[in-house]
């Protein structure tokens, strides 16, 4: 059984191969190689055709393409089409809209320790922690943590713009938003 498994393997990975090999052009431009593996049909071919352009991409006689060529065959989709057209540049306000945040996050200091200076609980139970340093932090969750005034505190960023706070000696942290 194990000899038949191995030697229609082998056939297998011959045939492509050989059909792989036969498709693949030699000094041809890059544009043209491609165009050639997307004709074909098989996934299996067609990735290892691409995989065996890609190790031999230095190759190829055309420079760097600016744009991307259309492909002329009716068996692409519209969406390939698509994604082969040439986008125009965007004026670098626009493309930095709504990415603001995330150099000043980058940037940004991951964990701050601090000494407690005052805590005090709002009419719902959730804690007020001022720090020494004459920042106010408040509770965001329903956790409890014993914090008192005195006492060691590290605070840290967490994701979507989230703060913790928790004590070094504890594996314990809360929630807290930053109020002043």
């Amino acid at each position: 059984m194990k000899k038949f498994l191995v030697t229609t393997a082998m056939l297998i990975l011959g045939s492509i191969n050989t059909q792989v090999s036969a498709s693949e052009p030699t000094g041809t431009s890059l544009s043209k190689a491609l165009t050639q593996c997307a004709d074909i049909s098989n996934s299996l071919k067609r990735l290892v055709c691409y995989d065996q352009l890609a190790s031999k991409v230095n190759n190829f006689s055309d420079q760097p393409l600016t744009a991307p060529t259309p492909v002329a065959a009716s068996n692409h989709t519209q969406s390939a089409k698509q994604a082969n057209s040439v986008k125009k540049p965007v004026a670098s306000a626009e493309d930095d809209f709504g990415r603001e945040h995330k150099t000043a996050i980058e940037n940004a200091q991951k964990k701050m320790t601090s000494i407690v200076d005052k805590v005090t609980e709002t009419l719902r139970g959730k804690l007020i922690i001022t720090l020494a340093n004459g920042q106010v932090w408040q509770q965001a969750d329903s956790t409890t943590l014993r914090i008192k005034a005195g006492q060691q505190v590290v605070l840290e960023r967490g994701i979507l713009n989230s703060f913790f706070i928790s004590r070094p000696t504890a594996s314990k942290r809360m929630k807290v938003k930053r109020i002043k």
